[in-house]
């Protein structure tokens, strides 16, 4: 008898856990990844708190520009609306600009314009855009320690660590020597 292999959803994960949250994430440096759950019982509460106002409401996501900012809910250097679609539980967001906090609210516009906040995000610092400006010569692997390396691992290649000390001579790395003594001599 052969047994059939069953691939059943078993091990599944849920499609939400019954929390209240948002929860962001950087996707690049203007885009964010948001996703968000409601538990039944916060809906409960929103809908005898506002009554018939919030079954005919808006699902919005509300983007909050907070750089630089001790965010307090009304405070935001700039904000955005996305009418989104509740049920798809997350959502990629374009904020447009690079290096900057963002925070998000998922809530809901009620008929008079008003917005009720259910649950705010994390703190969101976006990365800049590109390459950083910093050169920590710290990190960078020296004239001395490179040319051990390529003796170790070329062997006598005499041509290929000539050439590597030309490049060093073109580039004006310092060697490992000069470069240590120099730093002993900054700190006095």
């Amino acid at each position: 008898m052969t047994k059939s292999c069953d691939t059943s959803n078993e091990f599944e994960l849920p499609k939400t856990y019954g929390d209240t949250k948002v929860v962001i994430l950087p996707k690049d440096p203007v885009w964010i990844f948001a996703y968000w759950e409601f538990s039944f019982d916060k809906f409960g509460e929103l809908s005898r708190q506002y009554n018939g106002d919030f079954d005919s409401s808006a699902f919005v996501i509300r983007v909050y520009d907070v750089t630089c900012i001790d965010f307090n809910g009304s405070n935001a250097n700039k904000y955005f609306d996305i009418h989104a679609n509740y049920d798809s539980l997350s959502w990629y967001i374009n904020v447009g600009e690079y290096n900057r906090s963002w925070i998000v609210d998922a809530g809901f516009i009620l008929k008079n314009g008003k917005f009720i906040s259910v649950a705010r995000s994390n703190l969101l610092k976006m990365p800049a855009y590109g390459a950083s400006d910093i050169a920590d010569e710290l990190w960078g692997t020296l004239k001395f320690d490179f040319e051990k390396f390529l003796k170790k691992n070329i062997g006598s290649s005499n041509t290929t660590v000539k050439n590597m000390k030309e490049f060093w001579k073109i580039t004006e790395l310092p060697s490992s020597k000069s470069f240590a003594s120099s730093r002993l001599l900054s700190k006095k």
